[in-house]
């Protein structure tokens, strides 16, 4: 259900690249998994696929402008933090 909810709202290489496992991650790949679900389900609360991708993949001046979708894998609680923070203020 997860993985579908985010192939559907992001695309498939997106939510591959955000939920795969590398070996060299420091979280399993199934909380990877549920922090992308619901950092993608806050952001879809208020806007549309197409935003929440490049908010994704854009550079976010709460995580020292750097990618949500590579921050997400080091420091998630940041990046659902940022998210949060969009969600509510555009």
């Amino acid at each position: 259900m997860m993985r579908k909810y985010l192939r559907e709202n992001l695309g498939g290489a997106l939510a591959s690249a955000l939920t795969r496992a590398d070996g060299t991650d420091t979280i399993p790949a199934h909380q990877a998994l549920r922090d992308a679900y619901e950092i993608t389900r806050t952001l879809r609360a208020v806007e549309s696929p197409e935003v929440v991708q490049a908010w994704l993949l854009g550079m976010n001046p709460m995580l020292d402008d750097r990618a949500p979708a590579v921050v997400l894998r080091e420091d998630p609680a940041a990046v659902l933090r940022a998210a949060r923070f969009f969600a509510a203020n555009g």
